[in-house]
């Protein structure tokens, strides 16, 4: 399936990858900066573009059901979000969380101190169905000076 790691520590998240169907591979990108989130989606590929038609277009009748074989993962400045199947969203209360078929290994990775892309290219290693480049997307940190400056 594939892995993405996230880390409120870190500020970034972490997704290789790897899409396989019928025996051929291919390389995709399943994580997108949204706003001010960074939002990624692992499952079989026809429902992760349903899931993005729900996250991005904002429609409600994509096809997607408690049934469909996606779910999806937000870090943004506020926190950790899953995103089930149908798209609901739920806070993760953790610093660092995982999903996709490598999430065992990526968690267990950054609970030793790994950073998320640490922790997928750990995962790749374990997981077969991990792998590809690793893309990697921070945080965008918004300061304020005392000069009011951005």
């Amino acid at each position: 399936m594939t892995c993405i790691a996230v880390s409120i520590t870190h500020g970034c998240l972490a997704a290789d990858s790897r899409v396989s169907t019928d025996g051929s591979m291919w390389g995709v990108n399943k994580a997108k900066r949204i706003g001010r989130s960074l939002i990624a989606a692992a499952g079989d590929w026809d429902d992760v573009l349903k899931f993005w038609e729900l996250i991005e277009k904002k429609k409600k009748n994509v096809g997607l059901t408690d049934d469909s074989e996606v779910e999806g993962i937000e870090l943004s400045p506020t926190g950790i979000y899953l995103y089930s199947s149908s798209g609901k969203r739920y806070p993760i209360r953790d610093a660092f969380f995982a999903i996709g078929s490598g999430a065992p290994y990526a968690i267990g990775a950054m609970a030793m101190g790994a950073n998320p892309e640490e922790a997928v290219q750990i995962a790749s290693k374990f997981d077969p169905a991990t792998g590809g480049s690793i893309d990697v997307l921070q945080l965008k940190v918004v300061r304020n000076d005392s000069k009011g400056q951005r």
